[in-house]
């Protein structure tokens, strides 16, 4: 957004701002990140997990930045927001179950046995 300032004039922008990140979803990686930009001044916040941080919850805080136009002429002010959430979920490898490798031993076991019993036949005369 653009603000048009006038010769000789304070503009204050007050806001609150607030980040916030829960690890109850499981993220191995994410982060939050607001970033405000008024002539010249910024504002930034941010929360992260994983690379060994381990940020949760919600931060939040009010702020103030001012432009000051001391010019003989009006002056054009940009304010800027950006907002920026990313997570990378990843599931943890499964472990089978003990069932699944007996599942899986004993169809080995049939596998073999039964080529067992076909070179038995192809040997009887």
């Amino acid at each position: 957004m653009t603000v048009l300032v006038t010769a000789h004039t304070q503009v204050v922008f007050s806001a609150y701002g607030e980040v916030s990140i829960d690890n109850r979803a499981g993220a191995s990686f994410g982060n939050a990140v607001t970033t405000v930009y008024f002539g010249g001044e910024y504002w930034v916040r941010g929360m992260q997990q994983g690379a060994g941080w381990n940020d949760n919850g919600v931060r939040g805080e009010t702020f103030s930045m001012s432009y000051v136009n001391n010019t003989n002429t009006e002056q054009y002010v940009s304010l800027n927001m950006n907002i920026l959430t990313r997570a990378v979920y990843q599931a943890p490898s499964p472990v089978p179950e003990p069932a699944t490798y007996a599942m899986f031993g004993l169809g080995a076991l049939m596998v073999g046995a039964l080529a067992r019993r076909q070179r038995r036949q192809q040997r009887a005369p």
